[in-house]
C-alpha cells in the first residue's frame, strides 16, 4: 500500500475551518450538558463533516483519510476540547466497511454527528490488562440476553448505543469473540459515572443477565480484527490530540517568557530558559512527526494498521508529553498549577491521556503474550 506523506490541498483548508471554529467558541458561554461536552460545539463540528473524515465519500465522508483525522485530533487537543470525538473515529473506522453502516440506525447518522455511539473497549478500557474478562452474551428468542460488565467508557451518557465486544454464548458455553451494537436505554442495562481528574466522564455498564435487550451483531469473520482496527485508530486519535495539547503548551509557555519579567528583563532573555524552550519545541516537532508519519497509512475503513506499532507511538508521544508539561509547569511556576490557568488544564488532560487505551505496562504485557502466542 502507498503512503502519501503529502496532505490533499483540502486539508489546509479543514484544518482552518477548525482553528476558527474553536477559536469562536472559545468566547462563548460554555453549553455543556449534563453528559459533560459543549453540545454547540458538536453541532458545529458535525457541520464541518469531521466525524466523517475517515469514510470515503461513497459512505457520505469527507475522503481525507487519517491526514484529516490527525489535524482534527490535534486541534481538539489545542483547544481543551473535551467530547466523544475519538469513538465516533473508531466506530467508522471499524465498521465502515460493513455492508449496513449506512442503513442500520445509529450508525447511518454517526458521520453527521446525528448519533453518538460509544465503545465499550474491555480490559478496563486498555488493552494488555490480564483478568478482565467481557460479558457474556446469548442469543435468545427475545433478544440477547447480556450478563457481566464494561468498563472505562468514555461519555457512555447520552450515546444512542454501546458497541461491545462479547463472548458469545451457546448452549452454555462460550464460543467466540463478536461484536454486539447495543441500544442504550433499556431495563437491564445500569450506568455507573464518574467524572475524571480533567473534567471528562468514565462509566461502568453492568448487565443484569435475565433481560432480552434489544442488540445487532456485527456480521464479521473476524470479530477481533474489527475490534484491533477500532482500538488502533483510538490510540493514534488519543496521541494526536497529546500532541494538539503539548503544542499549546508549547505556545503559553512561550509567551509567558516573553511577557513575564525579572530583574526588569524577560525570563525568556535567560539562557537556561531559551534552551528548555527549544526542547519543548523539538519535542513537540518530533512527537507530531512521528503520529503523523503513522497516520499517513490511514485510507480509509479497509486500511490495516498494527495495533502493537502504534501503541508504541502513543506511548513515545506519551512520554514527551510528560516532560514538556513538567517543563511548562516550571517555568510558569507555582501560577501553572492552579485550576484557573491553562496550562494546569492541559497538564490534567496529558496526565489522564497518557493512561487511557494503553500505558506502558499494558503494552509490555501485550507484546509479551504476543510473542509467547507466536
Amino acid at each position: 500500500m502507498s503512503v502519501n506523506f503529502f496532505p490533499d490541498p483540502l486539508l489546509h483548508d479543514f484544518r482552518e475551518s477548525l482553528v476558527r471554529l474553536f477559536h469562536r467558541s472559545a468566547g462563548k458561554p460554555a453549553d455543556v450538558d449534563e453528559y459533560g461536552y459543549n453540545l454547540s460545539l458538536w453541532r458545529d463540528l458535525a457541520e464541518t463533516a469531521a466525524f466523517g473524515c475517515l469514510l470515503p465519500e461513497a459512505k457520505g465522508g469527507l475522503g481525507l483519510g487519517g491526514h484529516a483525522a490527525c489535524a482534527l485530533m490535534e486541534e481538539i487537543g489545542r483547544a481543551g476540547v473535551l467530547a466523544p470525538v475519538i469513538d465516533t473515529l473508531a466506530v467508522t473506522m471499524a465498521l465502515g466497511g460493513w455492508q449496513a453502516f449506512a442503513t442500520l440506525q445509529p450508525l447511518a447518522g454517526l458521520a453527521h454527528g446525528r448519533t453518538r455511539v460509544a465503545v465499550g473497549w474491555g480490559n478496563n478500557g486498555r488493552f494488555g490488562d490480564a483478568g478482565n474478562a467481557l460479558p457474556l452474551a446469548e442469543l435468545a428468542k427475545d433478544g440477547w440476553v447480556i450478563a457481566g460488565y464494561s468498563e472505562g467508557i468514555a461519555f457512555a451518557e447520552g450515546a444512542d448505543a454501546f458497541l461491545l465486544p462479547i463472548e458469545r454464548v451457546r448452549d452454555g458455553a462460550t464460543q467466540c469473540t463478536e461484536l454486539l451494537l447495543v441500544a442504550s436505554g433499556q431495563e437491564g442495562i445500569h450506568l455507573s459515572t464518574e467524572s475524571t481528574f480533567d473534567g471528562g466522564r468514565m462509566t461502568r455498564l453492568r448487565f443484569s443477565g435475565d433481560t432480552p435487550l434489544v442488540a445487532t451483531a456485527v456480521e464479521t469473520d473476524d470479530a477481533m480484527a474489527l475490534i484491533d482496527r477500532a482500538r488502533s485508530i483510538a490510540v493514534l486519535a488519543q496521541a494526536a490530540e497529546t500532541v494538539g495539547a503539548m503544542q499549546r503548551l508549547r505556545d503559553l509557555t512561550l509567551d509567558y517568557a516573553r511577557l513575564r519579567h525579572q530583574f526588569g528583563v524577560p525570563i525568556g532573555a535567560n539562557q537556561v530558559i531559551q534552551h528548555r524552550i527549544v526542547d519543548l519545541f523539538s519535542a513537540c516537532e518530533l512527537a507530531s512527526a512521528r503520529v503523523q508519519a503513522a497516520m499517513a497509512h490511514i485510507e480509509g475503513p479497509e486500511t490495516q494498521l498494527d495495533l502493537r506499532d502504534v501503541s508504541k507511538v502513543k506511548l513515545h508521544v506519551d512520554r514527551a508529553a510528560r516532560h514538556v508539561a513538567q517543563d511548562s509547569i516550571q517555568i510558569h511556576g507555582g501560577m501553572g498549577m492552579s485550576n484557573e490557568n491553562e496550562v494546569a488544564r492541559h497538564v490534567k488532560r496529558i496526565t489522564v491521556m497518557a493512561q487511557t487505551y494503553v500505558d506502558r505496562f499494558g503494552l509490555l504485557s501485550f507484546c509479551g503474550r504476543a510473542c509467547h502466542d507466536a
